[in-house]
């Protein structure tokens, strides 16, 4: 694959994504591990496959982009996504946001089929 996307918060993801990459592929990493060790193979196989791993931190807009992106634009531009993407096929669980806090300890315990759990407004 030439890119795969890491969500999981799983520190046992961003190794396999690692196995999963083509040639020159792209590991993204959305996950926020906070204090998690995370383990990267990063010898012979790493360095051969010329393999890139970014982050994807998302308090700042990229210096690169600055000159065409502000906050505002950015905020339209991932609400406008929020209505065209299928974001609710990929949730396994969804909560009114009142219940927000089980939510994150059902994710944080890594409680079985709990992979993405949507919260309602």
């Amino acid at each position: 694959m030439p890119l795969v996307v890491d969500a999981t918060g799983s520190p046992a993801a961003p190794p396999l994504a690692l196995e999963l990459l083509a040639h020159e592929g792209e590991a993204l990493v959305c996950s926020w591990f906070g204090s998690k060790d995370v383990r990267l193979p990063l010898g012979g196989a790493f360095h051969r496959r010329r393999l890139t791993i970014r982050s994807t931190q998302v308090s700042t807009i990229p210096a690169r982009l600055a000159g065409r992106w502000d906050v505002a634009r950015r905020r339209r531009t991932a609400m406008r996504l929020m209505t065209e993407l299928p974001v609710k096929l990929l949730a396994t669980h969804e909560l009114p946001v009142e219940q927000a806090a089980d939510a994150y300890a059902a994710l944080d315990r890594g409680d079985e089929g709990v992979m993405h759990v949507a919260l309602r407004f």
